[in-house]
Formats: structure tokens, C-alpha cells, sequence
């Protein structure tokens, strides 16, 4: 009785699982041709949905990227990880090191490119600033928004 029960237990965790590994996004026609149009020379490694947009997450130039598209093919934006020394604008650059948060540690920096703007997010801690015994338990998180002006536009804090 005991082995019937394992052997249905397995069989329908394996069902499960391989049904879960089957599953494709359908891509509608008008979003794939949206992309290709924007991003000829781009490698997609894969398609995922998210809060009802068709996400393509694909490398152009060595450099990874997310490119948001409505079900009617419309893009909404294109999102990067970029590095504060060489993809950083310079008036973002000023905008942070005029901000209260210019001593802070940075975690990540991404441009998120929208029709007609950029917006720039850094993730930024205070990590640095206290000691080795209280790091994680105090750290304090905060997303920053700038403008292409180098205007905050917006701060989240994370923690």
C-alpha cells in the first residue's frame, strides 16, 4: 500500500514538472516583428511575460538587455546595466554627487530606455558608512531615478 502510494506520488510529480518544463510563451506576430524591427542584429534568449507585457531578454553587442512590448507590438521600454565610469551620462553623474547619497556605496546602475527619455536607476546603500559588526543589520537601500538632465526624479527605499 505504502510502495502504490509513493509510485502515484512520483508519477504525478513527474507529470507536474514535465509539464512546467513544455511550457512557451506564444509570441504574438506583431510584437515579434516590433522587435526585429528595433533590434535587427539582437540574439533573444528567451521570452517570458510579465504584468501583461511580452518581455525578450536578449545580448546586442555583448551587452544584455530587457526590451518591453505590449500585446499590440507597441515597445515600451529597453532596460541595461551600465557602469558609473563609462555609460553614465555626465549630468546624471553631477546630479548624483550633488545628492545626499553621493558618499554612498552603488550597487547597480541601469538605464531604462522609453520613447523619447532615459531613466537611469541606482540602487545605492549605506553600507559603507557603518561598521563591520552592524553592516546588514542597519544598511539602509534606496533606488534613485534621474532624468537625462541629471534631475532625481524619484528615490524607493529598498530596506
Amino acid at each position: 500500500m505504502k510502495k502504490s502510494i509513493l509510485v502515484i506520488a512520483i508519477a504525478l510529480f513527474s507529470s507536474i514538472v514535465i509539464a512546467q518544463a513544455k511550457t512557451t510563451v506564444e509570441i504574438p506576430k506583431k510584437v515579434s516583428e516590433a522587435f526585429s524591427a528595433k533590434y535587427p542584429s539582437a540574439e533573444i534568449k528567451k521570452w517570458k511575460t510579465a504584468k501583461g507585457d511580452y518581455v525578450a531578454e536578449f545580448n546586442l553587442e555583448k551587452k544584455k538587455f530587457l526590451a518591453h512590448y505590449s500585446a499590440g507590438g507597441e515597445w515600451i521600454k529597453t532596460e541595461s546595466k551600465i557602469k558609473l565610469s563609462n555609460n553614465l551620462p555626465d549630468a546624471v553623474k553631477e546630479g548624483l554627487h550633488k545628492s545626499e547619497y553621493a558618499s554612498w556605496y552603488i550597487n547597480e546602475i541601469k538605464q531604462v530606455e522609453k520613447p523619447g527619455h532615459n531613466i537611469y536607476t541606482i540602487h545605492v546603500h549605506d553600507g559603507n558608512k557603518l561598521s563591520a559588526d552592524h553592516h546588514d543589520a542597519l544598511k539602509t537601500d534606496f533606488l534613485l531615478s534621474f532624468n537625462d538632465t541629471g534631475e532625481l526624479i524619484k528615490k524607493q527605499r529598498l530596506h
